[in-house]
C-alpha cells in the first residue's frame, strides 16, 4: 500500500504545473487553443518527469467551475517486450482547481483534489525481480498531498518468474490525506478468485 500511495502523490504532483503563463495567453486567442496548451504542457511536464518513458495526452480542457481535465493519457516504457510495454492508460484525470484567467496568470493553479476515472494499470514482476510500474514511483515531490479518488480502475499483475497471471478489476479507492505524512485509505475491489473485497486503513 505504501508503493501505491508513492505512486498517488506522483500523480498529484504531475498536475501541479500544467497551467502557467502561455495558458493565460492561449486563453485570449480562444477557449480551443486553451485546450490544446494544457494538453502540451501535461504531456511535456510527464515526459521531463519520465524522461525514460513514452507519454501522451490525447486532450485536455478547463472545466468552467471545475477545474482541468486530462484525457487519454497513456504512459509506455518502449525498453520492455512490446506485450508489457504500456505500463498505465487513464481515460480521464479530473483536477479540482479555480479556473479563471485571473486565477491562472497568478501562476500554477492550487491543485485541491484528484479524480482519476477508469484506469488501466499493468503491473510486470521481470525475471530480475523489478516491476515495471516502479519507474512512475517518485519520491520527496515537496508538494502537499490531496485528495485522490480512482474510479473504475483495472490492474493487470503477471509474474513471469513464478508464471503467473491475475487481474483486478472495479478498483474504486479514495486517499485521504491527514496531519503529517499519513493517510486514510478506503476501497474496493473484486478479482478473478474473489467476488468484492473492501478494504480501509491508514499509510
Amino acid at each position: 500500500m505504501k508503493t501505491l500511495a508513492d505512486i498517488l502523490w506522483t500523480l498529484v504532483r504531475w498536475a501541479l504545473p500544467v497551467t502557467l503563463a502561455g495558458v493565460v495567453v492561449a486563453g485570449v486567442l480562444g477557449t480551443g487553443r486553451v485546450g490544446e496548451e494544457i494538453r502540451r504542457r501535461i504531456e511535456l511536464r510527464l515526459r521531463a518527469e519520465f524522461p525514460d518513458l513514452s507519454v501522451q495526452v490525447q486532450a485536455a480542457s478547463l472545466v468552467d467551475g471545475e477545474g482541468i481535465v486530462a484525457r487519454g493519457v497513456a504512459v509506455v516504457d518502449p525498453a520492455l517486450p512490446p506485450q508489457y510495454r504500456q505500463l498505465v492508460w487513464i481515460e480521464e484525470v479530473r483536477l479540482a482547481c479555480r479556473t479563471t484567467l485571473a486565477d491562472l496568470a497568478a501562476g500554477e493553479p492550487r491543485i485541491t483534489a484528484v479524480r482519476v476515472r477508469r484506469p488501466l494499470a499493468h503491473a510486470c514482476r521481470g525475471q530480475n525481480g523489478e516491476w515495471s510500474l516502479a519507474k512512475l514511483i517518485r519520491r520527496g515531490s515537496g508538494s502537499s498531498p490531496v485528495p485522490v479518488t480512482i474510479e473504475d480502475a483495472t490492474v493487470l499483475v503477471e509474474d513471469l518468474a513464478q508464471r503467473s497471471r491475475f487481474t483486478l478489476r472495479q478498483l474504486g479507492l479514495e486517499v485521504e490525506p491527514e496531519a503529517g505524512t499519513t493517510a486514510t485509505v478506503r476501497g474496493s475491489l473484486a478479482g478473478d478468485v474473489f467476488e468484492r473485497i473492501d478494504f480501509s486503513g491508514r499509510l
